[in-house]
This record gives structure tokens, sequence and C-alpha cells, in this order.
């Protein structure tokens, strides 16, 4: 095996979902795994903070083949299991797993309770819409990592003993240890169907190999030179025009537009809370950055702690931009 690619007899292999007998995980396996997960963490931890109004943090431990014993170190008793479907561009399932106590501690902190209640089924429900709101926070991000789009199912809340967890013994297995403020301090499990990680191997796999293919020698041709009023600098960028510093502190209205839509009157007065408006734009498509009703650049959604932002992914020129703010 190289040090960037799985061979095609490793990949064979675990699209048959046979995993390797070591016991180590290849590390460019690994580097999927950890990148799947850290997109996880951050809506966890953005969830949660938001829900409960307190610090929550959230770190790896390990990264295994399914082990029974290191799921047993979580509870010898019933576990909660959270598992969601993912469809499209990614298939396969993703499986939280977590103590009874710290789903009632959660559940209670949910409803403005002290996180002292002991466990109710109806907790069931509560952690389930939780996890539905993290889940929805991953679409987009998932849809990157795959290139294209994908549906999730509402996740499914089960109570499980350490033997229904061995229905998941082809998974890869992660512990991860979940802080939040002085409730709790535990640890809870991550299951991940090997068919995503394939997903996510083989779309790298590509970018790669496209990347590499994309890259040609250019040569500039040599050209008369003439006056112009618009002068090069040293850094290839046009230069300014001598009089644009007269405005450049001038502040200027900046709108982030994720997309457009047009509903009937009747439909807009039926609008209430829950109620879902769908917009022009696929999921994962570019969003328009607009100064002064002008679009100057499109870029991609992100979360900047819990804050949203965007990632500028490609510019109008300079000279475009400059006409725009007249």
């Amino acid at each position: 095996m190289s040090d960037e690619f799985l061979s095609q007899e490793e990949i064979d292999a675990l699209a048959s979902g046979v995993l390797p007998e070591s016991e180590e995980i290849l590390p460019d396996v690994e580097e999927s795994i950890k990148s799947l997960i850290e997109t996880i963490k951050e809506q966890i931890v953005s969830v949660f903070s938001i829900t409960l109004s307190l610090e929550v943090s959230s770190d790896i431990i390990s990264i295994n083949f399914y082990n029974k014993d290191k799921i047993g170190e979580l509870s010898k008793d019933q576990l909660v299991s959270i598992a969601t479907t993912y469809t499209g561009a990614i298939k396969g399932r993703i499986i939280y797993l977590m103590t009874k106590e710290d789903v009632a501690m959660i559940s209670d902190l949910m409803m403005m309770g002290e996180g002292t209640t002991e466990w109710s089924d109806d907790f069931i429900e509560s952690i389930g819409e939780a996890f539905n709101q993290i889940d929805g926070n991953l679409v987009t991000p998932l849809g990157n990592f795959a290139g294209g789009q994908i549906e999730i199912s509402s996740a499914e809340v089960n109570l499980i003993s350490l033997d229904d967890a061995d229905s998941f013994s082809d998974f890869y297995l992660v512990m991860l240890k979940l802080t939040i403020g002085d409730k709790i301090d535990s640890q809870f499990a991550i299951l991940i169907d090997p068919d995503i990680i394939l997903k996510l191997q083989e779309k790298q796999q590509q970018a790669t190999q496209e990347s590499t293919a994309d890259k040609v020698t250019v040569k500039t041709p040599d050209l008369e030179k003439f006056d112009q009023e618009e002068k090069q600098v040293s850094s290839g960028a046009t230069e300014l025009p001598k009089n644009i510093e007269m405005i450049l502190d001038i502040s200027l209205p900046v709108t982030i537009e994720l997309g457009r839509t047009s509903m009937r009157i009747r439909d807009i007065l039926e609008l209430g809370h829950g109620s879902i408006v769908e917009l022009d734009k696929l999921a994962g498509e570019p969003v328009d950055v607009i100064v002064n009703d002008k679009v100057i650049a499109k870029g991609e959604v992100v979360v900047i702690d819990e804050n949203f932002g965007v990632r500028i992914t490609s510019l109008v020129g300079m000279d475009e931009r400059i006409k725009s703010l007249r």
C-alpha cells in the first residue's frame, strides 16, 4: 500500500465488509475517520452548547475496529443507541452509544431541569430530537465530503444491551470524551458503517487524481507592451485608481444570500414555527456574497466556533468590483 491510497485489494475487502485481521487501522483510513469525527464533534458541541446553555467539549480518545470490551467500559447495563441512516451520495449508518445516566441528565437539562432526574422513557424522544438537529446540520458538510446530495432518516433511539451491540461488529468504533459544564464528564461511542468511510476514501482519491490530471504547463505569450490606464503592480493585481482612496473608509452593507424563492400570500400567512421554506439552491451549492446589491464573490458556509461564516471560493474581478460600487 502507498502512503496516500488504499490498494485495490484493500478497497475490495473494505467494500465487502471484510475488515483486516490486524488490530491497527490503515493510516489513511484513520485519517478519513478523524476528519469525519471532527465534523460530527463540531455539531455535537454546537447543538448541546446552545440547547443546554453550558460549556461543552469533546475529544477523540481512540479509533478502533469494533471492540465489545471498549463498549463495555461505558456501562455494563443497557446503553442508549441513537442510529441515523444516510442515503444518496453516502449510504450507511452512524450510531451513537451513550449511557442512560448521561442521556437522562442531558434530556433533563434540555427541559430546563437541574440534570438530576432519574431515567425515564420520555428521554428517548428528547435525545432523539437533539440528534435530529445534529444530523440535520451534518447534511451539508457530509455532502461536500461525498461530492453529492445526501438524505438522512430521523434518529432511531433504542435501549440495547452489550450483546445487542454485537450486531455492529463490522463497524469502526470511535471512543470520545464528553464534558458538559460541571454536570457530565464521561465517555460516549460512535459506530461508523465502513461503507461511509469507503465512500470518503474513493472521493478523496478521485479528487487527487483529477487535481493531478488538471495540471498543465501554461506559457505566457511574448506580446508587445502598450501603455494602459490600469498598471499592473508586482503582485499581479490591478493597481487601484488613485482617487479610490477617497472612498475606502465608506461602510457598505454586506449580504450573504443562501437562496431565493417565490411564495403566494396565502402560503406566507400559513408559515409557522417549524415550517420549512425550500430555496432555489441545492445543499452545498456556493452562496452569493453581495455588497451594495452587487454580487462580488461566491463562497461556502462554514461554522466558526458558534457562529456562521462564509469561506470565499471565487471572486469577481477587481475591475468589476470597482464598477459595482458606483
